[in-house]
């Protein structure tokens, strides 16, 4: 079903392109700029309503608490068809989005086997009542193309409808901010299952706080997603003594066609090399460390409602 969803949105792309394409040959009054009737030079902010997205995975314990993407965009308007009432143009954009996330992880018990001990010996690392929250961000370089149709409605206001494609390229996420806690046991099952906590007083174990772990800044994107929208909107024509031209308010619906996250594949099995959370000895010094939490999003798409505001300048 998402296959086809894809496929129609691309299918009515191109037949948006090649119904403009032929309008705009059989014009035979041009604008000397770019062979457009006319040509508007406009910046567009959009932001998404609500979270905003797709995101899913298969770890219960992970929950998706916010996530917001906005968009600031250059664009260059062309008109290639117009007549009294009614226009078709081409809007070509650029500029970044920004994206931010945060999430929380809370699990009764979180556990894995390792060698981490002031000892050397092998043991289970049990963090108890883990709860976790981490905030990431990131920023994206983002390509626009739309093809646009405007009616008037009355005097100067007017309705457009966009159909197009964001680019989102050039992407990169940090972690921003992370804070949590958990009881830390340790079970050793080779001296009769004996499990040792806070009063042990090595290898960090009893309740341990997480605001100043270590954090692992390995978030893995896509280098490139591409992000069908359908916009609609108002219009609203003025004027000044210098320049005249447009305001804009809309609703855009976008739908990424790939994942913004890489996942991270483990196999089910989690160890020191793929735990969220693990533990390092450095002699007696015990240390907490903390991975991102995003690479375990198996579908992480950009899908919502965003709204829009664009003003353009006539040239």
């Amino acid at each position: 079903m998402k296959k086809k969803s894809n496929t129609y949105i691309m299918l009515s792309l191109l037949i948006g392109m090649i119904c403009l394409a032929t309008r705009a040959v059989a014009q035979d009054k041009q604008h000397p700029f770019l062979c457009f009737k006319d040509t508007r030079l406009g910046v567009r902010f959009e932001t998404n309503i609500g979270n905003g997205s797709k995101f899913e995975t298969n770890d219960a314990n992970l929950k998706l608490k916010e996530m917001h993407n906005a968009n600031l965009l250059l664009e260059l308007e062309g008109v290639i068809a117009k007549s009294k009432r009614a226009e078709s143009a081409i809007v070509l954009g650029a500029g970044g989005s920004r994206i931010s996330i945060a999430n929380d992880y809370i699990a009764p018990m979180y556990s894995f086997t390792t060698n981490q001990d002031i000892d050397g010996d092998t043991y289970t690392r049990e963090y108890h009542d883990l709860k976790m929250c981490q905030k990431s961000f990131g920023y994206s370089f983002t390509m626009s193309l739309a093809f646009r149709e405007r009616l008037r409605l009355y005097k100067d206001f007017g309705l457009y409808a966009d159909l197009g494609m964001n680019g989102m390229m050039l992407t990169s996420m940090k972690m921003d901010d992370m804070y949590g806690d958990a009881n830390v046991k340790g079970r050793y099952g080779q001296y009769g299952d004996i499990v040792l906590d806070g009063a042990w007083g090595n290898n960090g174990f009893g309740m341990t706080y997480l605001r100043n772990a270590n954090t692992t800044k390995d978030i893995k994107v896509n280098s490139f997603v591409p992000v069908p929208f359908v916009r609609l909107g108002l219009d609203w024509k003025f004027s000044t003594k210098i320049k005249s031209g447009w305001i804009t308010l809309g609703a855009t619906y976008q739908s990424a066609m790939d994942d913004l996250l890489k996942y991270n594949e483990n196999n089910g099995v989690t160890d020191a090399d793929n735990a969220i959370v693990y533990n390092t000895m450095n002699g007696t010094e015990s240390k907490e460390n903390v991975r991102s939490v995003l690479g375990s999003y198996s579908k992480s798409r950009l899908r919502g409602i965003m709204i829009n505001f664009g003003v353009y300048l006539f040239f």
